[in-house]
């Protein structure tokens, strides 16, 4: 990371969601205290939207070439290839490099304290104290698991469709649910609130920084 890129702590306002926002200042934050599995693991899921079991399926492969370098997109055992954007590009690239350039056959998400592949059940203890360590940072609204990871993405989803009704159905096929209800359950959205309302709820709380800022 930068030096020069230092990010206040912004005080917890008891936001109702976490935000994109709020995970790229996290996974800074994880990043300069060298966990960068870690950092990696969130900012993937949280932009790509993965299932986490499918997630810590994926090797180094998936993400880089031969010769260290980005892939333009992403595809994984028959999920819809995802685009690779340009932050995420230098991100992983960034994370490659600080891991030591790992083969490509390498699982991507190891815990280096024990030099095994995560599991669901240990990450979200793990992610809880992550939480709890950086709470200055994100907040504790609820707590932080795996499934804070897809919806972060999804609620990111509905901000660049401007809330449309219409990204609820296309969250809808991605999630796998059974009906737009269980969609807005997931991402914790009442039913009877309107569009206008879930955008007030999603930008209770916006950091002074936008995500296209960030430079690694």
């Amino acid at each position: 990371l930068r030096e020069e890129n230092k990010f206040p702590i912004i005080p917890t306002t008891k936001p109702k969601h976490f935000t994109i926002h709020d995970i790229v200042q996290l996974v800074q934050y994880m990043a300069r205290d060298k966990k960068y599995s870690y950092a990696f693991l969130v900012l993937i899921g949280c932009t790509l939207g993965y299932k986490i079991g499918i997630q810590l399926k994926m090797n180094w492969g998936c993400f880089v070439d031969e010769n260290g370098i980005a892939k333009k997109s992403i595809e994984f055992e028959g999920t819809e290839a995802r685009t690779v954007t340009k932050f995420l590009k230098s991100f992983i690239e960034y994370i490659y490099i600080k891991l030591e350039k790992p083969s490509l056959d390498t699982p991507a998400f190891i815990n280096h304290a024990n030099g095994k592949v995560m599991t669901t059940n240990s990450l979200n203890r793990d992610l809880r104290k992550l939480q709890k360590k950086y709470q200055s940072v994100i907040g504790m609204p609820y707590p932080f698991e795996t499934d804070s990871l897809r919806r972060v993405f999804g609620l990111s989803v509905l901000e660049k469709w401007n809330f449309q009704q219409s990204a609820i159905g296309a969250l809808r096929k991605h999630f796998g649910h059974n009906s737009d209800k269980r969609t807005r359950e997931f991402l914790m959205l009442p039913e009877k609130t309107t569009i206008s309302k879930v955008k007030d709820l999603y930008s209770s709380y916006s950091p002074n920084w936008k995500f296209e800022d960030i430079v690694f």
